[in-house]
């Protein structure tokens, strides 16, 4: 199980009240894994293999301008997050069930993400009173969840393999 909350904040506000001129650059790469993995043999009643993953990322610039003037602001907030959980039976890996009683073999791979979110402001409340300001803010996500049973798989009831991702 892997839980995490990665944030990048860039603030770059200009506070001289002759000129302002501001800019801010957050970038987060953010990619958490979560990972289960049987690569030898196990022999049991019953066998589950959970990968779970939560949780959030957040990205913010804010530049802000502080001229109380004319002022010039720019922003860009990008975030990449990559947040994965994997759950597996490796190649040349091996379960056998035997018993009794016998149970079920569970291959399980999840993936929540609460929240992905990139923010841009270029203008700072309360201060100039005229200015040119540009945000940029880029959410682009590669979140996932696989699960995997490509080794042998020795089971009178039941196997599941399965993967769900909610981003």
């Amino acid at each position: 199980t892997n839980t995490y909350t990665d944030t990048a904040l860039a603030d770059g506000t200009a506070v001289n009240t002759a000129t302002g001129v501001a800019g801010a650059v957050a970038v987060n790469r953010s990619t958490p894994t979560a990972e289960a993995t049987i690569a030898g043999s196990v022999t049991a009643t019953a066998v589950t293999v959970t990968a779970t993953g939560n949780g959030q990322t957040n990205v913010t610039a804010n530049p802000g301008q502080g001229s109380t003037t004319v002022g010039v602001a720019g922003a860009l907030a990008l975030n990449l997050p990559g947040a994965n959980s994997q759950a597996a039976i490796a190649p040349g890996g091996s379960v056998v069930l035997n018993g009794p009683p016998t149970g079920a073999v569970t291959v399980q791979a999840t993936t929540t993400v609460t929240q992905d979110n990139a923010t841009a402001n270029s203008k700072a409340a309360g201060f100039a009173k005229t200015g040119v300001g540009a945000s940029v803010a880029l959410d682009i996500t590669g979140d996932g969840a696989t699960a995997l049973a490509s080794g042998t798989v020795t089971a009178p009831d039941q196997v599941t393999v399965f993967a769900s991702g909610s981003y």
